[in-house]
């Protein structure tokens, strides 16, 4: 419950049988979560509560709200983003120095491993080295962008998972990203080009990927979804395929991108008629 990925999936699939007492359910959250920061004050920190109560809590408020007003499950998913954009944004703001303290510091204990000689291969600890400090830099970089691309992939496991428990199901393979979501990305493009705008264009990049990549995979269950289905073993190996290559993502964004832009599916289906 203390990861907010992790939380927001968990509430989120557990917490609609309790949405007619909502208030109860989420003042015991609120309080749990209070009372674990006073018993271990060291565990649970102040901006740890924040990520806790605002991202999991009202994220998770927020989505039951609006699925059990329509269960328009994409419409959810792009204001609960929205919302994790808006306090996403607060968060960098309450709690930056803190948060780029505890980078340092992991990164600095992690240095201080490699220097106790677990490598013995200058090479390869000159080239662990080069990746740590290229890690560090982006976390420092784009941590505001990590907070919310976290909360966003969990609402969207989240409601897939929660789709499956309810009468009305989530049409997952017509997923369509609003196209408006192409102009957005012109003006973050326009914001990386620019030196004193350029970390701001890159956390914006990173905060509408995932959306782009929901596309993509919509697409990929559009076409191969049935045949996926009943092979299951070929499933399981997509899925280990993306999650140890970065690469693959990268790609799924990209056509997720392009899906948005000419709707392959609709071009799919007139070509049909």
């Amino acid at each position: 419950m203390f990861s907010p990925f992790w939380g927001l999936i968990f509430i989120t699939i557990t917490g609609y049988k309790y949405y007619p007492r909502k208030y109860v359910f989420y003042a015991v959250f609120a309080s749990v979560v209070l009372l674990f920061g006073i018993l271990f004050p060291k565990a649970i920190s102040t901006y740890t509560a924040y990520d806790l109560i605002m991202g999991v809590g009202i994220g998770s408020y927020l989505i039951f709200v609006n699925i059990f007003k329509d269960f328009n499950y994409l419409r959810t998913l792009l204001q609960v983003t929205l919302y994790f954009i808006f306090f996403g944004v607060i968060r960098h703001l309450l709690f930056h120095k803190v948060i780029i303290e505890n980078i340092n510091l992991i990164f600095a204990q992690y240095d201080k491993m490699l220097q106790g000689g677990i490598i013995e291969n200058g090479e390869q600890l000159e080239l662990i080295r080069q990746v740590s400090e290229n890690l560090h830099e982006f976390f420092i970089t784009c941590n505001p962008a990590i907070w919310i691309v976290m909360l966003t992939l969990g609402a969207y496991l989240g409601l897939l998972l929660l789709s499956r428990k309810l009468f009305i199901k989530w049409e997952h393979k017509k997923i369509q990203i609003p196209f408006a979501i192409i102009y957005l990305l012109l003006i973050i493009l326009v914001f990386i080009l620019f030196q004193n705008t350029r970390t701001i264009g890159l956390n914006g990049l990173l905060v509408i990927a995932p959306l782009f990549l929901i596309q993509g995979i919509s697409l990929l269950h559009f076409y191969w979804g049935n045949y996926l289905k009943n092979h299951k073993f070929l499933l399981v190996l997509l899925i280990l395929a993306f999650i140890f290559n970065p690469y693959l993502i990268f790609l799924l964004i990209l056509i997720g991108l392009v899906d948005v832009w000419f709707n392959f599916r609709k071009i799919h289906i007139d070509g049909g008629n």
